[in-house]
């Protein structure tokens, strides 16, 4: 995960302004989020029974926010 994000007072009008990039798996590797979560099923008395879940892929997510 990196982020980096940036504030000013007094910008184009506005009273404060800031940006915020974050983006997750930065490198885009795969892998496993989740392994074995899926709790007892009636159909598996020996408990053999698991789940692997992948995790998501490379995310990028930007917020703007302004005051007046």
């Amino acid at each position: 995960m990196a982020s980096g994000g940036y504030k000013q007072k007094n910008m184009m009008g506005l009273q404060e302004f800031s940006a915020q990039l974050n983006v997750t798996n930065l490198l885009n590797k795969r892998y496993f989020s989740t392994i074995g979560s899926n709790g007892f099923a009636a159909s598996d008395p020996q408990g053999a029974f698991a789940t692997m879940l992948e995790g998501a892929p490379r995310q990028v997510f930007m917020t703007v926010s302004g005051k007046f």
